[in-house]
């Protein structure tokens, strides 16, 4: 059946300017769909940290966090947050890389330090956190970040993952891999099964 108060709502949602009006509209209203409407209409980042600090839902909150800048605000969030979709808006919305490199290293939530991963540009140090990290998603995150095909054959002849050593070698270029030289009895098969089967 048709909600015709949430379609009324919307239409009003969408004809509002007033900053404040949206938000008493994201902080209250009974409808999540509805606040959602209005936390996508604001643009006022401090009424977005309001709502990143006292709103309903986290999904709401994750709509509110991934429109903030303020560096300093976002970082608390990562710090102070559980809430794993709260985390890695913040993430992915920080551009100081050293905080980065060390969300990626120390943050308890392994979606919180694949996001960081993935706003990290410094492949050696990804590296560095894909031999020492035990999450699997932590480390696909890395591989898929990572270009530079030695760093990526590093990895490999490093880990015991036999489908995470899959997933390097169909990185690697044609040319890189007929060019590999190991004592990884599964990475040569691997290899020699690509070349096979070309």
């Amino acid at each position: 059946m048709y909600n015709y108060e949430i379609k009324s709502k919307e239409e009003v949602i969408n004809c509002l300017t007033s900053q404040e009006e949206l938000k008493r509209i994201a902080l209250t209203d009974k409808n999540s769909f509805v606040r959602g409407r209005a936390i996508r209409r604001i643009t006022t980042e401090s009424i977005l940290k309001e709502i990143a600090l006292n709103g309903i839902e986290p999904s709401e909150i994750e709509l509110a966090v991934e429109k903030i800048t303020d560096q300093d605000f976002l970082k608390k969030l990562v710090l102070k947050n559980s809430c794993t979709c709260v985390k890695c808006a913040a993430v992915s919305n920080i551009t100081d890389e050293k905080f980065l490199k060390q969300v990626a290293l120390y943050d308890e939530d392994g979606f919180a330090r694949a996001a960081a991963i993935d706003a990290i540009t410094d492949e050696v140090f990804i590296k560095e956190v894909a031999l020492k990290d035990k999450d699997s998603g932590v480390i696909i995150s890395a591989i898929v970040k990572i270009s530079n095909e030695d760093l990526l054959l590093e990895i490999a002849n490093k880990l015991s993952d036999e489908e995470l050593i899959i997933e390097i070698i169909r990185k690697l270029s044609e040319e890189k891999i007929k060019q590999i030289k190991t004592n990884n009895w599964y990475i040569k098969a691997v290899c020699e099964d690509i070349i096979n089967n070309q």
